[in-house]
């Protein structure tokens, strides 16, 4: 029998499906993802981050993978879109959001 929502929580259709062994808020990590990236590429370079059609990727590899987005990113003016509570989709680009392009 699914347990019933927390009072914090209003009552939704799915929340009668809801398994009772999976909790129903998310709890915000006390660390970024960014960061545990960092800690991991230092502590496993070689180990498998991920296994994807057979093929694995250390940890150390998708670090520099995402510094090369990251770099990417802060070289263009690309548009991204952010959400707000309601929902309501606000698009900004890169420059609007700090990112300044490298000095050559």
């Amino acid at each position: 029998m699914p347990s019933s929502p927390p009072s914090s929580l209003p009552a939704r259709p799915h929340h009668a499906v809801w398994p009772s062994r999976l909790p129903r808020e998310l709890v915000v990590p006390a660390t970024s993802l960014w960061f545990n990236l960092e800690v991991s590429a230092r502590r496993f370079p070689d180990k498998a981050s991920s296994i994807f059609f057979g093929r694995a990727h250390s940890f150390s590899a998708l670090k520099a993978r995402a510094e090369a987005v990251a770099g990417w990113l802060q070289s263009t003016e690309l548009h991204l879109c952010s959400y707000h509570r309601e929902d309501t989709p606000v698009n900004l680009t890169t420059k609007e959001l700090g990112a300044s392009r490298p000095k050559d």
